[in-house]
């Protein structure tokens, strides 16, 4: 009997899943994108990847917002690296999406819930936007822009939010709802 449940298991698992609903990547992107127009008056630099779901978001937020939407959207496809006349827009791309690629790379280093292969794996949603909000104050007050250097200076010290680097004490030192203490 438990040889039957762990074959059915092993198929379950090797079965391709489902692939996503065919709007719902475009109505996410949108919804994100029309909740950063509202909060950045001079418009949005949107550097991505060939992915069909920004050009059809922005393209709705066009139909839908007729006075221009202020996307200024620049595309670097990842072309094939194997021919030696493409290592110009290689390096162009990687150039472009610097900044992505680097925040990919630290997620993949720093959070291990990130990794299928690790018990750590997040399987709710709420566990899950909980540390991606945790690693965003980590990266942008905590952190140093860059390790090599001996500048203490944050991300968010660089565009004006804070005046210093942030502890894990200044962070965690506000309550969340001080208006529930009594007293």
């Amino acid at each position: 009997r438990g040889s039957r449940r762990r074959s059915r298991r092993k198929r379950m698992l090797k079965r391709t899943p489902d692939p996503t609903t065919p709007g719902v990547r475009i109505d996410s992107t949108c919804n994100t994108l029309e909740r950063l127009l509202s909060r950045s008056p001079g418009g949005l630099d949107l550097i991505s990847d060939d992915h069909p779901a920004y050009r059809a978001a922005i393209n709705r937020l066009n139909r839908r917002f007729t006075s221009g939407t202020l996307i200024r959207h620049s595309i670097h496809a990842n072309p094939d690296r194997s021919s030696g006349r493409s290592r110009v827009v290689a390096k162009e791309r990687d150039q472009a999406m610097f900044a992505v690629d680097l925040l990919h790379k630290l997620i993949r280093h720093c959070q291990a819930h990130h990794r299928r292969e690790t018990i750590a794996f997040g399987r709710k949603s709420a566990n899950v936007n909980g540390r991606a909000m945790l690693f965003a104050i980590w990266r942008n007050f905590i952190k140093r822009m860059t390790e090599r250097r001996p500048e203490l200076i944050s991300p968010a010290m660089r565009v004006g939010l804070t005046s210093s680097l942030w502890t894990w004490q200044d962070f965690l030192a506000k309550r969340l709802f001080a208006g529930r203490i009594s007293g």
